[in-house]
């Protein structure tokens, strides 16, 4: 994926089974605001979340754009079978009940966009629930000719830590949600954007592939991208923002000294 955009990654872990939520998620909530009475979505409450931050309609953690890695694969049977799924990011609206500026309200969250940003096949996008036994049970569709279908309804004073989400195909999607009143009490939320990166797997930085992850790799990246022959065949675009350039070879440096991947 070539996209100049520098964004962090926000990664979840899923069970192989993918039916079982482990630790390590965050949520937005809504809550309204008076004159006019209206939803407005909010990022994360927990301490842990303070990075988490709604800018200009779009969903950032530590000043950048937010991207959910999604790359477990569901292996039930039928039409979901083979679907990228997901937990991390759960859709909520209890935090803010206690104010009061909730009352009368039963608040759901609309799929209303699922957008390739990388120029790849469009994908389907459903949010629903993990059962106990570990099959997901699709509750919205991003394809669906109905907005209540279209919805997660997390009714009142929702915390659903079953939820999940599933994508039919691979690329890097901007999903765009909008939270409303089903009784009618307070207006709809203002588009929010959500990046997900669907079925890539976590970068690779033995780009030398001698099984280490070592100055050696480093000193292969910079040879590759000073226009040496790249033996191994590596991407030297390995903070995929669309040029290989010494940009690559300080996230590689990053990741080799223990960050996170690009």
């Amino acid at each position: 994926m070539k996209i100049a955009t520098q964004y962090v990654v926000a990664k979840f872990a899923l069970a192989a089974a993918c039916g079982v939520s482990l630790a390590g998620h965050n949520h937005i909530s809504v809550d309204t605001v008076s004159a006019p009475d209206q939803i407005v979505i909010r990022a994360g409450y927990y301490p842990s979340e303070a990075g988490f931050a709604v800018q200009g309609g779009r969903l950032y953690l530590d000043g950048q754009v937010a991207v959910y890695d999604v790359v477990e694969q569901l292996t039930q049977a039928g039409e979901l079978s083979g679907w990228y799924a997901g937990d991390e990011l759960l859709l909520t609206s209890d935090f803010y009940f206690a104010t009061g500026r909730l009352d009368g309200g039963n608040f759901l969250y609309e799929l209303a966009g699922v957008v390739n940003v990388d120029g790849g096949e469009p994908a389907t996008l459903v949010w629903g629930d993990f059962g106990s036994a570990g099959a997901f049970e699709p509750l919205a569709h991003s394809d669906a000719q109905s907005r209540v279908e279209r919805s997660f309804d997390t009714r009142i004073a929702g915390h659903d830590h079953e939820q999940g989400y599933a994508f039919s195909s691979p690329g890097l999607y901007d999903v765009t949600l909008v939270a409303w009143d089903s009784n009618g009490l307070y207006a709809a939320s203002t588009p929010l954007t959500i990046r997900f990166r669907v079925g890539v797997p976590a970068c690779n930085p033995d780009v030398n592939q001698d099984g280490n992850v070592d100055q050696g790799d480093i000193d292969y990246l910079i040879n590759v991208v000073a226009g040496a022959e790249n033996f191994t065949g590596v991407d030297p675009d390995f903070n995929q923002d669309g040029n290989a350039d010494q940009g690559d070879v300080d996230a590689l440096l990053n990741v080799v000294a223990g960050g996170e991947c690009p």
